[in-house]
């Protein structure tokens, strides 16, 4: 195309647009999309309470870490990271084949002590009545000192005799029950109910006395963790209940401090501050935000149910004098029983939609409007 053909259909265009501004001399009626059903309300300036901000963890209130207490090859695992265990539940089994034998062996042994205490028990007795009848002789005067004393003396060997053996047995039982307690240490399982946050074993790999093996999050509330300013400290007492968010989990909470440790951390400049939560369904490691209260401020707020997201942007409707519904950008702050803190985009005063948001149009005309 030519440069003088654009020139010509440029300046058709420009002369149709001329025209059409010219035959509109009177100014044009814009017709607005009809709102009804909403409820509006003014912007109001209220006492919002002030908040010192700080970072933390979630962790589970107790962590088990289970370690192998004998020597063997792992010959199975029964459980993967992240499973979910009941206390009791078998997780690890390490070759048994040796521990086998030796409670064998030591019920062998049991049972050989107890034949050995049945023989003395045998001999006990034979010695104490044979004591007895060379007694009446020696009292009927119809044998010497000499030999009732060495009959005596064999009964007293055979009552040491007996007692031997029944130490023998009581040992030997000792033997059996730590023969059965080692042979438990076989098979691991779970002493608290919980989830398995770390595995540190495989099938096939040598446990060792001590060795780690498995990490347990016991069931039960979570705590949080957080390292608090040394120049805050003060804002903090035992006992305090103080708002938490999981940004992860989109949950906001209430939390209490349980724990003040009064020790600063010459690095970071911080103490330990350990804070309790009541929810069960959370995961060790978690993000978390804690919201200390630290006094009060006057500030424009809004309610919850006014502000309208759109992708990025956070506004609300706003309704003009005459009724026309504007979506307003806003920046907003904190929310708290009072509503959402506005800190820019909106004065003091001015109306805005609350109820039936999603009624409302950017542009549109109120023709049904109540105000609260």
């Amino acid at each position: 195309m030519t440069i003088k053909k654009i020139a010509t259909i440029l300046l058709l265009i420009f002369a149709l647009t001329g025209c059409k501004e010219q035959s509109g001399s009177n100014k044009v009626q814009v017709k607005r999309p009809v709102i009804n059903k909403v409820l509006t309300a003014k912007v109001r300036r209220m006492r919002v309470p002030i908040f010192y901000e700080t970072v933390g963890t979630v962790k589970a209130n107790a962590t088990v870490t289970i370690a192998a207490r004998i020597m063997g090859v792992v010959t199975k695992v029964m459980c993967k990271e992240g499973e979910v265990i009941k206390a009791g539940q078998l997780l690890v089994s390490i070759d048994n084949r040796q521990f086998r034998q030796q409670r064998a062996a030591a019920a062998a042994a049991l049972g050989e002590a107890r034949q050995g205490l049945a023989t003395a028990d045998q001999h006990r007795k034979l010695a104490k009545l044979t004591y007895q009848r060379y007694k009446k002789l020696f009292d009927e005067k119809a044998i010497s000192g000499q030999e009732i004393a060495e009959i005596k003396t064999k009964m007293q060997v055979a009552g040491l005799q007996h007692k031997m053996a029944a130490k023998a047995v009581t040992q030997a039982k000792a033997g059996l029950a730590q023969a059965r307690i080692v042979l438990g240490f076989a098979s691991i399982h779970a002493p608290v109910s919980g989830v398995i946050v770390k595995k540190m074993v495989e099938e096939g790999s040598m446990a060792a006395p001590g060795q780690p093996l498995l990490t347990i999050d016991k069931n039960g509330p979570f705590h949080i963790d957080v390292k608090v300013d040394e120049n805050r400290a003060k804002l903090l007492r035992k006992n305090m209940p103080v708002g938490v968010e999981i940004p992860a989990q989109e949950k906001r909470l209430t939390g209490v401090i349980t724990t003040i440790v009064k020790a600063v951390d010459p690095r970071s400049r911080a103490l330990l501050v350990k804070i309790r939560i009541k929810a069960h369904d959370l995961s060790s490691g978690l993000f978390a935000r804690i919201y200390v209260p630290n006094g009060s401020r006057q500030s424009l707020v809004v309610p919850l149910t006014a502000i309208v997201h759109r992708g990025q942007l956070t506004g609300v409707y706003e309704v003009d004098a005459q009724g026309v519904v504007t979506y307003r950008l806003i920046r907003t702050g904190r929310t708290s029983a009072a509503g959402v803190e506005v800190l820019s985009g909106l004065k003091e005063n001015e109306r805005v939609i609350v109820k039936g948001t999603n009624r409302a149009v950017d542009g549109g005309i109120l023709q049904m409007e109540k105000r609260s």
